[in-house]
């Protein structure tokens, strides 16, 4: 008898059975072999957001943001005339408040070789927390968040406000990739259709 045929058979006399997180194979009720599973948790969400904008002193902001389960995790910004790059504070991923009666995130500090930047995120109506945050308007000197602005502080010089700014979130590489497949696939079905 070859080897696949006495497995075949053999495996007529297994049984199998799932248990709390473990499984555990019998052979013809003679011994059991308990073997532990593995718990799936799921992955983080992570989101990344582009950041633009403008300051009253015409410096331009760029870079992005993560946020990982509601909560701000990285940061990676540039302001023209700064050679730093800007990361998280200690505390950068900030705080809920409300200015004027509008829902803001504030106090997201980030810091370069002396260099202070702060972001204020203007939320949706009945939004208090980054879990659902989807983008939009930076807080700025427009007062569209109330009293509360984004700013940055040079070293040796005053603090310009933001005239405007804005953060949209980025493609993931999976809905990238998702995405080309099923133009992909469309392709190849419009192909097949026409012949």
């Amino acid at each position: 008898m070859n080897i696949s045929k006495s497995i075949i058979l053999s495996s007529a006399f297994l049984s199998f059975t799932t248990l709390a997180g473990a499984a555990s194979v019998s052979y013809n009720n003679t011994f059991t072999l308990d073997i532990p599973t593995q718990t799936k948790t799921s992955a983080p969400v992570v989101t990344e957001f582009k950041v633009t904008g403008v300051f009253l002193d015409n410096a331009i902001l760029s870079g992005y943001f993560d946020i990982t389960n509601g909560q701000i995790t990285s940061a990676d910004m540039k302001v023209s005339g700064i050679n730093e790059t800007f990361t998280l504070d200690h505390n950068g991923n900030g705080d809920f408040s409300t200015h004027n009666g509008v829902n803001v995130w504030q106090n997201v500090d980030l810091s370069a070789d002396g260099n202070v930047l702060s972001l204020d995120l203007l939320l949706a109506p009945g939004v208090t927390d980054l879990k659902n945050y989807a983008g939009g308007q930076l807080c700025d000197a427009s007062h569209n968040c109330g009293t509360q602005s984004s700013y940055y502080l040079p070293e040796h010089d005053n603090d310009p406000l933001l005239k405007s700014g804005a953060a949209a979130p980025e493609p993931t590489a999976m809905s990238l990739i998702g995405a080309g497949l099923g133009a992909l696939g469309l392709a190849f079905r419009r192909r097949s259709v026409k012949k």
